[in-house]
């Protein structure tokens, strides 16, 4: 399959038995569709059309009633961090950041990487969190009392400095 949607690499991207198409607006991404089952058609694939998917990402206006909520990954390539809220028992999202992390950054211990991340996302958006209440998702655990005590890590406790400015509820 690609090998058939090599000459359509601008407007999909094919991996393994998936095909998934872009485009910059609902229009054009109807004229892409249109040619790619085109040519589809044309060398004799079929679709099973219970696993064609639409999955527009869709990002939510923020309820300033709620708690906003973040949650954070990391690894020893990249950081990323969802801002979401909960509202009439719906989780809404409300942005994403991801990012690769420098070389120096990938000596960093799983617990400062995982501080990075906390550091970079509200750096994005700190206009937006000043004044909100903000519950903070991590997978590590001694992370959880970085803002009440010391993590007797340099980095952790650094940036926990930098995060008082914030009403943090939980992590």
């Amino acid at each position: 399959m690609t090998d058939i949607l090599s000459s359509y690499r601008q407007l999909s991207l094919v991996y393994i038995n998936n095909i998934v198409v872009y485009s910059r607006s609902f229009e054009e991404h109807l004229d892409h569709i249109t040619q790619l089952l085109l040519i589809l058609l044309i060398h004799s694939f079929q679709l099973n059309p219970s696993k064609c998917m639409n999955f527009p990402l869709f990002l939510n206006f923020s309820n300033n009633n709620y708690s906003v909520i973040l949650t954070i990954d990391a690894s020893k390539v990249s950081i990323s961090g969802t801002l979401q809220q909960i509202t009439d028992g719906k989780t809404k999202n409300l942005y994403y950041h991801s990012q690769v992390i420098s070389s120096t950054q990938r000596r960093y211990d799983s617990i400062e990487l995982e501080t990075l991340a906390i550091w970079l996302c509200f750096q994005r958006i700190r206009s937006y969190l000043l004044g909100r209440s903000i519950i903070i998702y991590t997978y590590h655990c001694p992370l959880c009392n970085m803002m009440n005590s010391s993590v007797k890590n340099r980095r952790v406790d650094r940036i926990s400095i930098l995060l008082q400015e914030y009403h943090i509820e939980k992590n």
